[in-house]
């Protein structure tokens, strides 16, 4: 299991070494957001698939055991078929909402269909020779209702045949939502995510 790193680089993305034959599809999914009956097309950054969180009281029972999944078991496991996804480029939504979402797939978009900043962010993170594939997402407008506080978030990412882990510094709101299902966590303001994963908090 990796373990986000952290470096002061200029290309985060360099402390990585990515193999193209491991791990999910890198994917990129399209989304409608409307505001005050204005509707605008985006493209999120799939950051992974296979999603699981370790609560607070899990890690509280048992101690907390980083990088290790089977003396500290992920308590809470979401659907295989949902994708972890943000606006890498905040364009549209608030760059730290991350949210769990079914992935549909739909027919590949050419390059000249995503935003240039959409498509520089999923760049960034599966490299520039990934082969993107493209789908759809619903982002749910709520309401939504806090299901856990969570202090690990384990997940599965394009490039690496173990899951990525990350600790957050202070336990964090899991939210879901019944109608479409899914879940969200609210990071707060000053969230780092870049290319390298969830960096702080």
């Amino acid at each position: 299991m990796n373990e986000e790193e952290k470096c002061e680089c200029d290309n985060p993305a360099s402390v990585l070494q990515i193999d193209e034959s491991a791990g999910p599809d890198p994917r990129i999914a399209e989304v409608e957001v409307c505001e005050n009956n204005v509707c605008e097309l985006g493209h999120l950054l799939v950051r992974g698939d296979h999603v699981s969180f370790v609560s607070t009281e899990q890690a509280r029972r048992i101690g907390e055991r980083k990088l290790d999944p089977v003396a500290m078991p992920s308590d809470i496991r979401l659907p295989p078929s949902y994708v972890l996804v943000n606006d890498a480029s905040g364009r549209l939504l608030n760059k730290c909402d991350i949210y769990v979402v079914r992935w549909r797939t739909s027919r590949r978009r050419e390059v000249s269909d995503v935003h240039r900043a959409d498509l520089a962010a999923a760049q960034d993170y599966f490299g520039s020779s990934a082969q993107i594939r493209s789908g759809f997402v619903d982002i749910p407008r709520g309401p939504w209702k806090r299901v856990a506080r969570v202090r690990f978030i384990r997940y599965s990412r394009f490039g690496f045949n173990k899951a990525f882990e990350h600790r957050y510094q202070a336990p964090v709101d899991l939210l879901s939502s019944i109608q479409p299902l899914a879940w969200r966590i609210p990071l707060p303001e000053g969230c780092v995510i870049d290319s390298r994963g969830f960096v702080r908090p």
